[in-house]
């Protein structure tokens, strides 16, 4: 065979077209694929690698060894952590579920489940993976095992913890946290693409409340131990200023499901409560997402009547107020003779310094007075821009979304303004499988 001729190797018609399409093109193309896909793509050639930029614009760190050394790469490798705008802390811990002590051996003495125990057997039905064969669920249980070991590690070590204190700092343009406890999303369709989560095997199960289990209960707030861990740490780190007071956005997001932060942290002082008013009043801080775990029945009520929200709230950003502010429970509604005693009037969570600026207001699964919501929304500024009334209980019963919204209508005198704020209102829905929908 002849050798090949260097002058038709190297000649620019042999060049891939691929390597001579304009970068405007190539970032066109880009910007319409994942994150995984623009990572392959830069390990094609060197081409790729200086003209394609990663796609990191949030962080995600958890109780997770994978997790912490993904986000350890990002201060020894040369990405744009200046575009970083918001980091993602996960609660959602695996569980570690006590040993079945029934055994599962038929009549002849043969185990035919192996080591899978009932509970994850369950989970992958319910999960929807019924045709899995057995040896899958074998290696699914012994992944998940894994998981709940490096989380135990982890938690154990606080490398998490430690990571998050020491690099905050880096991210200059950082805004905004959010914590979460349904990190997973659903079954192939992950909320986060992170690489842990892309790469779990699946048939794993759920960390949410679900239908079939009863609701937790919230415990007494407790400054140690590993429950909310997250947050603890978050508001302390913050309110340390060791992101140099960039972050303005906090959000505790539940995604709807029937979970959230344990409100009695706002049922007397504690340590965390005076870290989480201190990041509320942070000169420039405008953003507030809060979704509650409450107790069942009136006592739920007992936490805002402490009033300790309400003086968070007042203070937020030097006592200008929030521009956006979303408050929800996972309250179960339903009528009872005794609904005066889950009622909380409003004004002893809303005070006018909380809201004064306000351009975005939320509100869902509150019980509430018709006229008490509609002085509130009438007092409220005219920066409002859009507002959010979702799964409330009225009180009286004369009343109703129907009747709320002629109130709106006819008190308000919105339709007099220039921009009228954009309305939203929704409805609860029977929902057999949570988080589906995500």
């Amino acid at each position: 065979m002849s050798p090949p001729n260097s002058e038709t190797t190297e000649s620019p018609s042999h060049i891939s077209p691929m390597l001579q399409l304009p970068p405007r093109i190539i970032k066109t193309i880009v910007d319409q694929v994942s994150n995984s896909t623009i990572k392959t793509l830069r390990l094609t050639c060197c081409f790729y690698l200086e003209t394609v930029a990663l796609r990191l614009d949030r962080v995600f760190i958890s109780a997770n060894s994978r997790n912490v050394e993904d986000n350890a790469l990002l201060y020894v490798r040369p990405v744009p952590r200046n575009a970083i705008e918001a980091y993602y802390r996960s609660d959602d811990d695996y569980q570690d579920y006590a040993e079945e002590s029934d055994n599962e051996c038929d009549k002849n003495g043969i185990n035919w489940r192996g080591n899978v125990p009932r509970w994850f057997r369950k989970a992958c039905r319910d999960n929807g993976t019924t045709g899995l064969r057995a040896n899958a669920h074998g290696r699914g249980i012994a992944y998940y095992q894994q998981l709940v070991q490096q989380q135990r590690d982890v938690l154990e070590s606080n490398t998490y913890i430690i990571a998050l204190e020491k690099h905050i700092g880096s991210f200059l343009e950082l805004r905004r946290i959010a914590i979460t406890l349904a990190a997973h999303g659903w079954i192939y369709n992950p909320l986060y693409e992170t690489p842990m989560i892309r790469s779990f095997p699946y048939y794993i199960p759920r960390t949410w409340p679900v239908h079939d289990r009863s609701m937790p209960e919230c415990d007494d707030w407790n400054e140690d131990g590993s429950d909310w861990q997250g947050f603890r740490t978050v508001t302390r780190v913050l309110a340390e200023g060791r992101d140099f007071g960039r972050v303005v956005d906090l959000r505790i997001d539940v995604h709807e499901l029937e979970t959230g932060l344990n409100s009695q942290v706002f049922e007397k002082e504690n340590r965390t409560l005076s870290d989480f008013e201190a990041v509320l009043a942070r000169p420039d801080f405008a953003h507030l997402q809060l979704d509650l775990m409450v107790n069942p029945h009136y006592t739920q009520a007992d936490v805002f009547r402490s009033r300790l929200l309400k003086r968070a709230l007042a203070r937020a950003s030097c006592r200008q107020g929030l521009k956006s502010l979303s408050l929800r429970t996972n309250i179960d509604m339903y009528r009872t003779i005794d609904e005066y005693d889950w009622y909380v009037p409003l004004t002893t969570i809303f005070t006018p310094t909380s809201y004064s600026r306000l351009q975005h207001f939320s509100l869902a699964r509150f019980y509430v007075e018709q006229d008490d919501l509609l002085a509130l929304l009438a007092s409220m500024p005219k920066s409002l821009r859009s507002v959010e009334l979702s799964m409330l209980e009225f009180i009286d019963e004369k009343d109703s979304y129907r009747t709320l919204l002629w109130g709106i209508r006819d008190t308000l005198g919105w339709k007099e303004r220039e921009r009228r704020p954009t309305l939203v209102v929704s409805t609860d829905l029977s929902n057999p499988k949570p988080g589906q929908a995500l």
